[in-house]
């Protein structure tokens, strides 16, 4: 390319000698919005891709792999300098999921909670470090069953007390599970 000065011409080497990442393969460089991670995450965060395509439920019998495989066309096709593969997307969503899982735990825990309560901004500074898309996956990833944590025996326990006899027969089938020794 043409460059109009020596700086200029620095500038675009060390852009070019520079190892692309998910972040910076755009066509257009690293402050271009097409980056193979901008790509990931448009798909992500479109209605209906994650939980009905990726989850399986409406996947027209496709395994995540032949998606995977078809999102990496997607990001070739808008010329991202590194050419991408299936495995290197499911390699990278599960990446992004268990940053989510991480950041999700922290936000639901006790210093997550703490930290919301005295200081919002330092909150959402946290739940970023820990995954920097929670904000904008929380609604796609939000209900996921492994994002949020298991009910256990022990919430059942800790459950206020209801006149709810259902509720009473549950507590009291956990305590006799407890209860029983193993052989």
């Amino acid at each position: 390319g043409v460059v109009c000065t020596r700086t200029c011409l620095k500038k675009y080497q060390a852009y070019m000698n520079r190892k692309p990442n998910w972040l910076n393969d755009g066509a257009d460089g690293p402050d271009g919005r097409m980056s193979s991670e901008a790509i990931l995450l448009d798909w992500l965060t479109t209605e209906g891709n994650y939980s009905l395509k990726w989850r399986g439920k409406d996947s027209k019998g496709k395994n995540k792999k032949q998606i995977a495989s078809e999102i990496a066309e997607k990001m070739n096709a808008a010329k991202v300098r590194v050419k991408r593969d299936g495995k290197q997307v499911m390699n990278k969503i599960a990446h992004i999921e268990k940053a989510f899982r991480a950041a999700h735990d922290f936000a639901n825990s006790e210093t997550g909670q703490g930290l919301k309560e005295t200081d919002e901004g330092q909150f959402d500074d946290a739940v970023k470090k820990k995954c920097q898309y929670y904000f904008d996956l929380l609604e796609v990833f939000g209900d996921r069953a492994s994002a949020k944590p298991k009910a256990t025996s022990h919430d059942n326990l800790d459950s206020s007390d209801k006149d709810d006899d259902d509720t009473d027969g549950v507590r009291m089938m956990n305590v006799r599970i407890q209860q029983q020794p193993t052989r």
